[in-house]
């Protein structure tokens, strides 16, 4: 049966295409959504870690876990090539879990479970594997890689095999890593460009804590937008971290004209480290605050972020998603910063639901780049859409919006 669009996870707006894989005596196709790694094709790293599990010696192992599983190459060929096989997918990256949700329902192969996580932290206690595989990020920060590689222990059977693939300068700090934790490698296998390598776990009477969000801490960092200064908690692997992106410093300056009303709910969507959440929680005082973000992390930091600031957690919830997902008329505030280019069609995605979300007379500030922003506004009086333009800043080919909804 051929895939429709409107069967993509978050409809066509965050389709990418379709990638092709064969390999290990099995022939896939892999749907794809909008920023997931490897979109265009299978990283070859991925295909180098594939060809070192397709000895026999393999076919047995039938408890896997797909750790950073993106869109579900590794861990849905390992299941079509033995289909008795259970295999979790886990990831951080919503969009990412979405296709890999689509693929293994296209492919029907063994027992799967797509689950959100980050890293170990999430893997619940008494699940245990016999084959961990993965293909670890490479911006991930040193303590997340050794977490990567160590920390699965509680989680392997006594023969439990782990099997991973890093680009070729990775491969000194996971060689040190293995070392200093006595753990031999059983194979070593490289291309140009990645090594995979093959090694156990075993036990131990001491094992490591179990891994929090602190593996990718960054440490706190000072921030300044005109007289307004700051700290946060900052990540790896997550924006802003050491600066303000110009189309952040456009939004905050539009939040800060904002005028506060008793029992306000706002939402933004794409948090990075919560730079625009701050200034919103400050600027309106919400009595209800929504998160969105595709990224678990982003998610999660952002939280700590607020938490540090005494923002009440009660009043937070955190939606682990890229579009706006909220009641029709629910919010009266709504934030969405693009600090990354993405394509247009996934701002006019996350436009339309802040517009079908927003209270009548609410406020959506949309901040990017210029020529994104242009268009969105270009579109908003073709489209149907209930959103009036009040306000527009330019900053070094950037800008934010001020848009209104209508009254109904």
């Amino acid at each position: 049966m051929r895939t429709t669009l409107n069967l993509y996870p978050f409809g066509e707006s965050f389709h990418h295409g379709e990638v092709d894989l064969a390999q290990n005596r099995v022939r896939l196709k892999f749907q794809v959504g909008e920023g997931v790694f490897s979109a265009a094709s299978v990283d070859v790293g991925t295909r180098l870690l594939l060809r070192t599990l397709a000895g026999p010696e393999h076919a047995t192992r039938s408890r896997v876990l797909d750790l950073g599983c993106g869109y579900g190459p590794l861990g849905l060929t390992l299941a079509s090539m033995a289909p008795r096989q259970s295999v979790d997918l886990v990831d951080r990256d919503a969009v990412a879990l979405a296709y890999a949700r689509l693929n293994a329902d296209q492919h029907q192969a063994g027992s799967i479970r797509v689950e959100p996580g980050l890293g170990w932290a999430d893997i619940p206690e008494d699940r245990t594997y016999d084959l961990v595989v993965s293909n670890i990020p490479a911006k991930v920060g040193p303590a997340a890689v050794e977490s990567w590689l160590l920390d699965g222990r509680p989680h392997l059977d006594p023969d439990g095999l782990v099997a991973v693939v890093v680009i070729n300068r990775l491969e000194e700090e996971v060689d040190r890593v293995l070392s200093a934790a006595g753990i031999e490698v059983l194979l070593r296998q490289a291309n140009r460009g990645h090594v995979a390598i093959h090694y156990r776990l075993g036990t131990d009477s001491s094992p490591r804590p179990r891994p929090r969000m602190a593996v990718q801490d960054r440490g706190r960092a000072a921030f300044s937008a005109g007289k307004v200064k700051w700290t946060a908690r900052t990540a790896w692997g997550v924006p802003e971290f050491d600066s303000l992106h110009h189309a952040t410093k456009l939004a905050l300056r539009a939040v800060r004209e904002i005028h506060r009303r008793p029992s306000m709910h706002a939402a933004v969507i794409g948090t990075g480290i919560g730079h625009g959440t701050l200034a919103l929680r400050e600027a309106v005082r919400p009595e209800e605050l929504h998160l969105f973000d595709r990224d678990l992390l982003a998610l999660r930091v952002t939280a700590a972020n607020l938490a540090d600031a005494g923002f009440p957690r009660a009043a937070l919830t955190l939606h682990h998603t890229p579009l706006v997902e909220a009641p029709p008329a629910s919010l009266d505030v709504c934030l969405a910063v693009f600090t990354t280019p993405v394509p247009q069609k996934v701002v006019d995605a996350v436009v339309a639901s802040c517009a079908a979300a927003l209270r009548p007379a609410g406020r959506l500030i949309v901040a990017g780049t210029s020529t994104a922003v242009t268009r969105t506004l270009e579109k908003l009086a073709r489209s149907g859409l209930p959103l009036v333009a009040v306000g527009r800043a330019r900053e070094k080919a950037h800008s934010a919006a001020d848009l209104v909804r209508r009254p109904d």
